[in-house]
């Protein structure tokens, strides 16, 4: 090491932690390990420094690292990282000294490291002991990955309150059986949807999209969501009114060029009709009981957000027993694969057909199936969220769900 690196240990200490936190996270993902650790030296052992994934055996890591260090003492010095079994070992050099262990447990697919896996591995390790021959290029990337990863905590903290501002449960309601889910595509998603029991057994619900993605769409979904929350207690007898109000605080709220598209609807099982509210949110289907047609719900008004004198009308269909009503966002509807094709909504329909009897849960969950069948392995551009209802006729077939979150998290690749 050099004589600035070893008068300060501070330095070599920080810098270096901040580097293999990052650079065990992004090969443990890359090459499919079920646990990874990083271990710096102290003296002549070594100290654990982040850990990834399944828990490792802390102590028998320490004595991997311990020994590849016994193994070059006096040797020249290793370039290939060491395999035992199903697992990699690779030291980490600094002018010819190891100042830290990489290890990687089994691949969670269960077979062996590659040649490509090694290769990939020794390469970043090579690449990063370069880096860090460099204080002043070390120090200054170093101190990006920390202001990095802070961000990215601060993004799963925001993420989390997205997820409890969506409903954790769904109310009793005799006769309807309903269910709500949404995944974000990123560490924050624009979709939202939401459920409110009305007298009589009615049931309002809400399914909405904010174009766009990051931070500006999630602040807009945060407020939209609260705010139809406020405003549904005292307007629940007047559709467009509340949607007319959501379109001003939309305005208001929205940066440049962004707005919303909402369905908002209430179910009144005694009438058995169906009015609502459609924001320029055109993927809705009402399939009839016979399941052989679906009744597409167009839209009623325009996107929210792009002008205080939008003017909202109301639609209405009857229902019957055993209809279904599925309404899903653009990340569903407009969901593309590798060749570029886009998802055929008749796919959603199919879905339906497939699972007649199926609970509002299941569906749900068939219809995000039949996406990610679609897309055969590519990740989702955009959230995806989807509401059933199922309107019933005898008691028999009321359905209730237990308390639970309808969000599932966004699993980043």
């Amino acid at each position: 090491m050099t004589n600035d690196m070893i008068n300060n240990p501070d330095w070599l200490a920080k810098t270096t932690a901040a580097l293999l936190t990052q650079v065990v996270v992004d090969l443990a993902e890359c090459i499919g390990s079920a646990w990874a650790i990083a271990m710096s030296a102290r003296g002549s052992s070594f100290l654990p420094v982040f850990s990834f994934g399944l828990d490792p055996d802390i102590a028998r890591c320490i004595a991997a690292g311990e020994a590849a260090m016994n193994c070059h003492t006096g040797q020249p010095a290793p370039s290939s990282s060491h395999l035992r079994g199903s697992e990699m070992t690779c030291p980490i050099q600094l002018d010819g000294d190891i100042f830290a262990v990489l290890l990687f447990g089994p691949r969670t697919c269960g077979a062996e490291y590659t040649v490509r896996d090694r290769d990939l591995v020794n390469q970043t390790v090579a690449h990063l002991s370069f880096l860090l021959s460099d204080e002043r290029m070390a120090t200054k990337i170093a101190a990006e990955l920390s202001r990095l990863q802070r961000t990215k905590l601060e993004l799963a903290s925001a993420r989390e309150v997205q997820d409890r501002l969506l409903p954790s449960r769904c109310p009793f309601i005799p006769g309807l059986d309903y269910y709500g889910e949404s995944r974000a595509a990123g560490e924050l998603g624009g979709d939202f949807f939401d459920f409110a029991p009305g007298s009589g057994g009615s049931l309002f619900f809400t399914i909405g999209d904010v174009c766009g993605k990051g931070v500006p769409a999630a602040l807009v979904m945060a407020g939209l969501l609260a705010s139809l929350r406020l405003l549904t207690a005292p307007r629940r007898g007047d559709l467009p009114a509340l949607v007319q109000e959501l379109n001003r605080i939309a305005w208001e709220l929205s940066p440049d060029h962004v707005y919303a598209t909402m369905f908002h609807g209430c179910i009144d099982r005694l009438e058995g009709r169906l009015r609502y509210v459609s924001a320029g949110h055109g993927a809705v289907l009402l399939v009839k009981n016979n399941l052989r047609r679906a009744v597409r719900l167009e839209s009623t008004g325009t996107v929210l957000g792009l002008s205080t004198k939008a003017v909202f009308g109301q639609g209405s269909v009857p229902l019957e027993p055993g209809d279904i009503l599925v309404a899903v966002t653009d990340g569903i509807t407009e969901a593309s694969d590798a060749e570029g094709q886009i998802l055929d909504e008749g796919v959603i329909l199919a879905t339906v057909k497939d699972h007649p009897d199926a609970p509002s849960v299941e569906l749900a969950g068939y219809i995000i199936a039949a996406v990610d069948n679609f897309l055969r392995g590519r990740q989702p551009d955009d959230d995806r969220t989807v509401v059933v209802v199922r309107f019933n006729d005898r008691e028999a077939d009321y359905r209730t769900l237990p308390p639970r979150r309808l969000c599932a998290m966004a699993h980043a690749a």
